[in-house]
């Protein structure tokens, strides 16, 4: 086994793929503009962890979503048209530029490391992928696995009658076995005066 294919970590997502995934959030208006405000900041902070951590495309995502809330969203809140939400949303928008200056600087990042992964990616996959059944190709299994096809249906019947056999519940007016064959419970039975 190949260590580097090994120790390779999945595909890194796409500038498409984290811009949709920063979209997808919905914004309430009736969570207070402060909340919203809270949370814009929040992401800010969020997006420079990932930054030192070197995690370009949670940091992309953290600062696109910000971007998207405090230019698109937080001025259409209720609460805006009050002089203190209009001052604390003017502030955020204030900062935009920097933020957008960042997106930028990640772009070449993220695009650099997709491009890595897919130069890394072998050519042919290692496990065939699986295939969805359909009659065209379930004809061929019997070809394909005759073991398994021949038998298959005979074991299925064994299994099922045997977890039959074990659950069965117990017939009215009819004692199971093992009743006869422990005098233990026979005499417990008794003693509960049980039919």
């Amino acid at each position: 086994m190949d260590t580097a294919s090994a120790m390779r970590p999945g595909r890194p997502p796409s500038i498409q793929e984290l811009v949709a995934q920063a979209e997808n959030f919905a914004f309430n208006v009736n969570i207070p503009l402060r909340h919203w405000i809270r949370t814009a900041e929040t992401l800010c902070q969020e997006a420079a962890f990932a930054m030192s951590d070197s995690d370009y495309g949670r940091a992309y995502m953290m600062l696109y979503r910000h971007s998207v809330l405090v230019l698109n969203y937080l001025a259409t809140h209720p609460e805006y048209k009050d002089p203190l939400g209009r001052k604390s949303v003017k502030a955020l928008q204030a900062r935009i530029g920097d933020v957008i200056q960042e997106l930028e600087m990640l772009k070449p990042a993220i695009e650099s490391s997709r491009l890595e992964w897919e130069r890394m990616r072998p050519e042919t996959p290692q496990h065939p992928t699986p295939t969805r059944l359909t009659p065209e190709n379930a004809a061929a299994l019997p070809a394909l696995y005759p073991r398994l096809h021949s038998d298959f249906g005979a074991r299925a019947r064994a299994i099922f009658q045997e977890k039959t056999r074990k659950h069965r519940p117990a017939i009215a007016g009819r004692r199971p076995k093992r009743w006869a064959k422990r005098p233990k419970l026979r005499r417990r039975r008794r003693a509960r005066c049980l039919p």
